[in-house]
């Protein structure tokens, strides 16, 4: 080998560089190797720094910011004249500093002060145009903050422009920024958004789900659990990653050390929806930022963003005692960011009637109020004149609670709306309920009427994409592929060719929107096929599919983070339980609407009895209703890998028909369920439900396939029952109508 090359020390350099990239050691940033075997010693006589000895460091500094603004003033005038650029060029290596900067930046000397372009500063900073953002975009490195954010008030806004800040005004290292997030969609969307922002800069910050971030820190594979069979403990995961953090594993290395080693150079961490964390959580947060060490130096800076009007997890464990407990943490005063951008002043001031009564509120003097460019405008906004019948006024519709009328009514009334708004499209819609049982008459009113609609339901309850027919070939391309770098952009082109020659299978569409998002965390730089794989696992699991033109129908839980034109809220019973959890509930799901919002109110309903005195709402009685309709009656129950046989076909030899039958079938196909027996439309078997599965007690309408799932014998789970005759095998899961 060592004959073959002609630079020695630079293969070692980049073998070096590739492990660390691909973390198989770490080196500190690139520094050092072995910190352990480093050893300080002080001179005698040595002291503190005094301010001279940082004088020549902030001479380059300022000289270096000069630099960044003489090439964007270079570039500016070089589109115009190329001889004011020999001018400058000429004025810049002959004048001194002080002439130079006040003959090409008079007025702007400000600006100099700032390692980026006044451009660049202008995005991020000025383009806010709202004074509470501003201060909290350009806090200082040190320090920590809360933002108690109202809706609609910029919240993941202020995240990305202070993740940007740090990186084009302060010149922060990529790598050391920290952005957690409460699920996965909230995550890519600060991706996306930093990138558009920052482009380039973006990629090397840290933006992960506090499940990623400890599968991070523990070192925990999800592709090798995957290809074992074993689910990953999230839980069990956290509480390793902060016993790591605070030293209380004993891993051969000094505690200080290893906390030094796992953050890798971090010094900004930016928590959203903070709110929504749980004791785990919150103590991971914790051991991020250092909160109880002692040496300053080991400490993160922090900020929290989250409302704690909004927590509506509490079924999983999440609680507002450790947003109220931040400032006690952290040493730091809250922030209200209460400006709302997105919704009229009537859609406003009925969401603070409801959260107002409840207790312990945050923001119980800051009530969320119109942004200030909106002051003059309408209470109602433009549908002050477009709708002669509700002008922009919240529209509280008083009627029994029956799911199959509501839906008529509430279908009828987004069809009046689209009328009055010709560019109206159905994805400017929502229907949002308490439960999903209240939705099944919508879904079955837009499949009656042809009206394209999305739910909010993960597709398989929860499966992963990857673990799919579409998702092992993906696989088996990449391990194929194993020694190799990988483009992002080429997977996705990969992905797409076979989404195209099968449009109505869905999960390719998961798939190309992780290779997507794998492409916004990485860009131009290839990756290891293996990286690739882990990425996948990571990624591809349950997703809430995006479908544009579509009608949102979905619960009130799962449109958090979302906002639409025109938002109409079903009450079939299903808020009768008055608790301070339901009223966050409901007010998350109010303050979703940006235009008009129609609220259905049943008697039980222990919320709305008090908005019909507002000014701006308009209370509807209707003195005519609809006749129910059976066609409503219909029900949809997708099958979950717990719901089928799972080792149905494994326990089949390899040349038993049910593999061939299988290998047929393509996702959207009709099947036939007879008894228990789930067949293709040739009647060959395919799939047989669980013993322990429930049949509703209705008509059976249609099946069909909704995933096919690929399996491998799972240990001891497949040992207790017939063992398995073939290395894998496929599982059908079906989606079922009933009348």
């Amino acid at each position: 080998m060592a004959a073959r090359l002609r630079d020695p020390d630079r293969a070692i350099e980049q073998g070096l560089l590739y492990l660390h990239e691909t973390e198989v050691l770490i080196l500190d940033q690139g520094r050092t190797v072995f910190r352990s075997a480093m050893t300080i010693r002080l001179l005698p006589g040595s002291g503190r720094f005094g301010r001279e000895d940082y004088a020549a460091l902030e001479r380059h500094y300022k000289e270096r910011n000069l630099q960044i603004h003489v090439i964007d003033e270079f570039a500016r005038r070089g589109a115009r004249k190329i001889a004011d650029t020999l001018a400058l060029v000429a004025a810049y290596f002959s004048w001194g500093r002080d002439r130079f900067v006040a003959a090409y930046f008079a007025g702007r000397k400000e600006l100099l002060e700032f390692a980026t372009t006044a451009e660049s500063y202008r995005r991020i900073v000025e383009a806010l145009r709202n004074p509470v953002q501003e201060r909290l975009v350009q806090a200082r490195e040190t320090g920590n903050h809360l933002v108690l954010a109202g809706p609609g008030s910029g919240k993941t806004t202020v995240v990305v422009h202070r993740v940007a800040y740090l990186l084009r005004v302060l010149r922060a290292a990529p790598e050391s920024i920290i952005a957690l997030t409460f699920n996965r969609s909230a995550a890519i969307e600060v991706r996306k958004r930093l990138y558009d922002l920052v482009g380039n800069d973006a990629h090397g910050v840290t933006v992960l789900t506090y499940h990623a971030m400890a599968l991070r820190l523990t070192g925990v594979s999800l592709a090798k659990l995957g290809e074992t069979g074993q689910e990953p403990d999230f839980e069990a995961l956290i509480g390793r990653a902060v016993d790591l953090l605070e030293g209380r594993v004993e891993v051969g290395a000094d505690a200080d050390e290893l906390r030094d080693r796992l953050l890798r150079g971090y010094r900004y961490i930016v928590v959203d929806e903070y709110q929504d964390i749980d004791r785990r959580q919150y103590a991971l947060v914790s051991a991020l930022a250092g909160r109880t060490a002692k040496e300053g130096d080991t400490r993160l800076s922090i900020i929290a963003v989250g409302d704690d009007d909004q927590n509506i997890y509490a079924f999983r464990k999440t609680s507002v005692g450790f947003i109220r407990r931040f400032t006690e943490d952290y040493h730091a005063e809250p922030v209200y960011l209460v400006e709302n951008y997105r919704s009229t002043q009537h859609i406003i001031s009925a969401a603070n009637e409801i959260i107002a009564p409840a207790p312990g509120r945050m923001k119980i003097d800051h009530p969320i109020r119109i942004d200030h460019a909106r002051l003059q405008e309408p209470p109602g906004g433009r549908w002050e004149t477009i709708d002669e019948l509700a002008r922009g006024q919240v529209q509280l519709f008083r009627v029994p609670a029956d799911r199959n009328l509501q839906a008529q009514l509430a279908l009828h009334e987004i069809e009046r709306l689209r009328a009055l708004d010709g560019e109206a499209d159905w994805s400017d819609f929502a229907v949002l309920a308490r439960t999903h049982e209240t939705l099944e008459p919508i879904r079955a009113y837009c499949e009656l009427h042809a009206i394209p609609y999305r739910t909010g339901e993960r597709v398989g309850s929860g499966l992963s994409a990857i673990k799919t027919r579409e998702g092992h070939a993906l696989l088996g391309a990449l391990r194929r592929r194993s020694g190799r770098l990988i483009p992002a952009r080429a997977l996705f082109r990969w992905i797409a060719a076979r989404a195209r020659a099968d449009p109505r299978n869905p999960w390719w569409e998961d798939l190309m929107a992780c290779a997507v998002e794998l492409d916004l965390a990485v860009g131009k730089v290839r990756v290891p096929a293996l990286e690739a794989i882990e990425w996948f696992y990571g990624s591809a699991g349950a997703r809430a599919r995006e479908a544009p033109g579509h009608l949102n129908v979905l619960t009130a839980h799962g449109v958090k983070g979302r906002e639409f034109k025109h938002v109409v809220v079903l009450d079939a019973g299903d808020w009768k339980g008055g608790g301070v959890e339901e009223r966050r509930l409901l007010y998350v799901a109010m303050t979703r609407a940006r235009e008009t919002l129609s609220l259905f109110q049943s008697r039980d309903n222990p919320f709305l009895c008090a908005l019909g005195d507002s000014e701006a709402v308009r209370t509807v009685e209707p003195k005519v209703l609809p006749l129910p309709s059976a066609a409503l009656d219909r029900i949809h129950r997708e099958l979950t890998p717990r719901d089928v046989d799972l080792g149905y076909a494994g326990r089949r030899a390899a040349e038993h028909p049910v593999h061939a039958a299988i290998a047929r079938l393509r996702v959207a196909d009709q099947l036939d369920l007879i008894e228990r027996d789930i067949r293709d439309g040739a009647g060959h078997m395919v799939g047989r439900l669980a013993k322990g599965y429930a049949l509703p007690d209705r008509t059976l309408a249609a099946v069909k396939v909704s995933a096919i799932v690929v399996r491998k014998p799972r240990g001891q789970e497949d040992q207790l029952r017939a063992r398995p005759k073939v290395d894998k095998w496929e599982t059908v899961l079906c989606d079922l109508t009933f009348e």
